[in-house]
Order: structure tokens, then C-alpha cells, then sequence
């Protein structure tokens, strides 16, 4: 039990670390790129992640 616990927080820690790696990303690219070519971008990136949730869950089902 011990195992999975340990296991379990350092699955936590991990996609919380990627979700701060992300968002210091977006941050960054912030101040960078201009707002419009910047909101194209993380459309395009949204609708790609979107549509392959909706794959993996289909191939999975």
C-alpha cells in the first residue's frame, strides 16, 4: 500500500509540474508574440489535443 501511495503523489507532483511548465510557457510566449498570431496558436493547439482525447478514447472503448 505504502508503494501506491508513494507512487500516486508522485504522479500528482508530476502532471503539477507540467501544468506550471505549460503555463510558464504561455506566459512567456506572452511577451513575445503579438496577442492575434498568439491566439491562432493555442486555438490550432487546442483543437489538435481536443481531437486526440477524442481518439484515444474511442481506440480505448
Amino acid at each position: 500500500m505504502q508503494e501506491i501511495q508513494r507512487h500516486f503523489y508522485k504522479a500528482i507532483l508530476t502532471a503539477f509540474f507540467g501544468v506550471s511548465l505549460g503555463f510558464a510557457l504561455k506566459l512567456y510566449l506572452a511577451h513575445l508574440i503579438d496577442k492575434t498570431s498568439l491566439a491562432l496558436y493555442y486555438t490550432a493547439i487546442d483543437i489538435f489535443s481536443f481531437s486526440l482525447l477524442i481518439l484515444i478514447g474511442f481506440r480505448s472503448s
